[in-house]
């Protein structure tokens, strides 16, 4: 019998079925990983607002739902001379100080489905600041910032450096400001989002431009000429695009639990997006599938949602799990598997161990014919055998010849004709 736990906050944990689990391969994936499949981030509106007292305040830019990405840049005339406390929710992108001569500071959150009109960044001491709140949509909640960069120079042109993406589709924020209140000229290739500087004040300047980096690798350094050159201060953050797959995919384990008695199979979705339900499909060859169980999806979700379903008919040996995911009008599709390798119930000595090219095996075989299979440490068949009992000596050992193998860990099982494994041994060949 198998067990479907709905969605839940914690995965259970069995200490006895961890330390039973000689193999278990954890996989983070991301059913999204080429550029077909996601859309670039879109910059949907802003609000700025510029000030000289400790709290920099800022409308929120209009249209906020649950799940779009909120982007903050503070200029500052004193740089490293203050602190900044955001309000709850917000995270730090980077902060690059030109000593106490100007600085930028980046922050972002995901908005959740209650947000205020206004945001208050706290300031450790008075002095003049602008303020940009930017909102985009189409972006990974679970992990909307790709990678950023910063610099800092002397009076003149005012260049964001360049960043390496991890991905395709980044859309790439560009944030300047000098020590003065003065407009930019935009770089090329780049599209100026807005120029608010502290003109009132005097100082600083702040202006965010934007452009899009198609393919995964370096951008290029976006350099934006001011009217007033000053010492100053830039960034680049790429934006991580949303998951166009029904369902965005953030952990998939499975671990043996219960004493070794079951499989734990768990996973957690990001996000879902008209989502049915899920299949749990096991394999013993990593081959051929077969469903052992299923559970509704949760239709659309833009939050963390965890499931655990629990196998207690899984073999012992190596087993193979995968999932299948249903969206409402029956498109599927398929993560890649994980692999575990359940304790066996019985013991089985190999000798000697290390090894190079044979090994005498002592256990309580079965009768008749016997199929020994040599698995990597990834779970990979590299060899497979058939022997009759019979040609075991009397004191119950097999000899098995090993071919020629890179040095490592194996799996070696020995299985009886009807492919249940019987003994599971862990070697070291040299």
């Amino acid at each position: 019998m198998s067990v479907f736990y709905r969605p839940q906050n914690q995965f259970p944990a069995s200490k006895a079925g961890v330390k039973a689990c000689f193999l278990s391969l954890s996989f983070i994936l991301l059913w999204c990983l080429t550029s077909e499949l996601r859309a670039q981030p879109v910059l949907q509106n802003f609000q700025t607002a510029v000030g000289d007292i400790t709290q920099a305040t800022v409308n929120a830019p209009g249209g906020i739902i649950e799940g779009h990405l909120l982007v903050a840049g503070i200029a500052l005339e004193k740089g490293n001379g203050v602190n900044i406390t955001p309000p709850t929710g917000w995270l730090l992108i980077r902060r690059t100080n030109n000593g106490s001569d100007c600085g930028i500071a980046t922050y972002y959150k995901v908005a959740t489905a209650s947000e205020p009109a206004t945001y208050t960044f706290a300031l450790s001491t008075s002095g003049k600041w602008s303020i940009g709140i930017t909102r985009l949509t189409s972006v990974s909640v679970i992990s909307p910032i790709d990678t950023s960069s910063g610099a800092t120079g002397n009076p003149g042109n005012v260049t964001a450096p360049a960043l390496t993406t991890r991905g395709p589709n980044r859309r790439v924020l560009c944030f300047y400001t000098n020590k003065k209140g003065v407009n930019f000229t935009p770089a090329p290739l780049s599209t100026e989002i807005y120029d608010a500087p502290n003109v009132s004040g005097g100082a600083p300047s702040n202006m965010m431009a934007d452009f899009v980096q198609n393919n995964t690798g370096a951008t290029a350094a976006r350099t934006a000429v001011p009217v007033d050159p000053e010492k100053w201060a830039a960034q680049q953050v790429a934006i991580t695009p949303f998951n166009l797959l029904p369902v965005e995919l953030a952990k998939f384990d499975a671990v043996a639990c219960n004493d070794n008695k079951a499989a734990c199979v768990s996973w957690t979705t990001a996000t879902e997006t008209n989502n049915d339900f899920f299949t749990v499909e096991r394999s013993r060859s990593g081959v051929e599938w077969e469903g052992i169980g299923h559970t509704d999806g949760a239709g659309n979700s833009s939050a963390p949602l965890h499931y655990t379903f629990e196998d207690n008919s899984a073999p012992s040996g190596m087993v193979y799990y995968r999932l299948r995911q249903t969206d409402f009008d029956g498109t599927t599709t398929v993560s890649d598997p994980v692999a575990l390798l359940m304790k066996p119930g019985q013991e089985m000595l190999g000798f000697p161990n290390p090894t190079s090219r044979s090994i005498r095996l002592q256990g309580d075989f079965p009768q008749g014919v016997l199929v020994v299979r040599l698995m990597d440490a990834t779970g990979k068949l590299v060899y497979d055998t058939s022997i009759n009992r019979g040609n075991a000596d009397e004191s119950g050992e097999l000899n098995i010849a090993l071919p020629e193998l890179p040095s490592g860990a194996y799996f070696l099982s020995v299985n009886s004709s009807g492919g249940i494994t019987q003994q599971q041994l862990r070697i070291q060949i040299e």
